[in-house]
């Protein structure tokens, strides 16, 4: 009776075990899971601040300039009035020029009309 016990202590010992193990890789699934989602929303955000500055550029009117520090290379798609950020999109309502930006100091500046932008 005494080895029964043992046996019983050690399987139910093994099915702890087994059931810590299957926690633990459903919980690294959800922080893969959540560090995706973190990176989507941090480049929807970079996309959507490009959005407000070309908005404000073109709203401002003619000859204004704004100044800003790109954080990623970005793709403004004129003819879509879409901007494109590592496969993340969003909407502007201006007149831009068609242009691949790359990450670092741009200026975005209204020129009769439209919204250009060049290397700072």
């Amino acid at each position: 009776m005494k080895g029964q016990i043992s046996l019983e202590t050690l399987m139910a010992i093994g099915a702890m075990l087994v059931l810590l193990v299957m926690v633990l890789a459903h919980n690294s699934n959800v922080k893969g899971s959540a560090e995706l989602l973190s990176e989507k929303f941090d480049e929807n955000n970079k996309c959507l601040k490009l959005a407000y500055i070309i908005s404000e550029v073109y709203s401002q009117g003619e000859n204004t300039r704004i100044s800003f520090q790109l954080e990623t290379d970005a793709n403004v798609l004129a003819a879509y009035r879409v901007i494109e950020i590592n496969q993340q999109h969003c909407g502007f309502l201006a007149n831009a020029e068609d242009k691949e930006l790359s990450r670092g100091r741009i200026i975005a500046s209204n020129s009769n009309g439209q919204v250009v932008f060049e290397s700072a």
